[in-house]
């Protein structure tokens, strides 16, 4: 950020070994209210049903706003009322563009639909609809144990889109964040396909190793590494600030105000 206005800069190499360490190092602050707002949102994804679009996207934006109370304020009274001071924002958002993400996705679900049971009667393909629903039953569950929401921000954050949220917050428009969050992926490729690819690696090791009740601290772990990757591409800020007395531009006066302009 440079003379007030926001704007995506070049981190320098080797940038994402450090987001990993600030953002373990804002989990490690305070484990208990991360494990408890992971949890149930872990717990809402598994159970979502079609309304599982806006609980990732709620997911994501509640883990921002956690991680800017831990990193901005001091004490756990301080981190909540900051945290339920920018609630109001993350839900604007994610029913907005989860709403609009849904919309999207239920035709072409259907279509598919469609199309797959109209093709297996033109082959005559001897496959009973019982097997193909188990096959599907399966599938959906193997995405679901691995973490299908975390390889999602995995594939959003080697594009730039886990900066949407945060540049909205902001103020800035949906078409210019949009235009930023790709621009800070062309100037900091490798540092997002590094962080890409340790997300997508640590879900596989968690289903692999059987440790799917980590799922919830996982989540933690990411989004507060989404918030860290953002403050220093965005705003300049290279260290959490119990390091130097810095403190992020406030999401604006009054949030609330500015999520009925999203």
């Amino acid at each position: 950020m440079a003379n007030g206005i926001i704007r995506p800069g070049r981190v320098e190499p080797g940038s994402w070994k450090k987001w990993l360490r600030q953002g373990l190092e804002l989990v490690w602050r305070f484990p208990l209210f991360w494990l408890a707002l992971m949890g149930v949102l872990d717990y809402a994804l598994r159970y979502g049903g079609i309304f599982q679009p806006i609980l990732l996207l709620f997911t994501f934006s509640l883990g921002f706003n956690a991680a800017v109370a831990v990193d901005q304020e001091a004490g756990i009274a301080s981190i909540l009322q900051r945290f339920y001071a920018l609630g109001s924002c993350a839900t604007f958002f994610s029913l907005q563009i989860g709403a609009m993400v849904l919309a999207l996705a239920l035709p072409v679900l259907a279509f598919l639909l469609l199309t797959q049971d109209a093709m297996a009667l033109m082959l005559n393909l001897r496959i009973p609809f019982n097997t193909l629903a188990e096959l599907s039953e399966h599938l959906n569950h193997y995405l679901r144990d691995v973490g299908d929401g975390l390889f999602l921000w995995g594939g959003f954050a080697v594009v730039g889109y886990v900066f949407i949220y945060p540049l909205r917050t902001m103020g800035v428009e949906f078409p210019l964040a949009l235009v930023y969050a790709v621009k800070a992926h062309f100037l900091n490729l490798r540092e997002f396909i590094m962080i890409g690819v340790s997300c997508a690696v640590s879900v596989i090791l968690a289903d692999g190793y059987g440790l799917q009740f980590l799922e919830p601290l996982l989540y933690a772990f990411w989004m507060a590494v989404n918030y860290v990757m953002f403050r220093e591409v965005f705003l300049g800020m290279g260290e959490n600030c119990c390091h130097v007395k810095q403190r992020l531009p406030q999401l604006q006066p009054a949030v609330a105000v500015k999520c009925q302009q999203l």
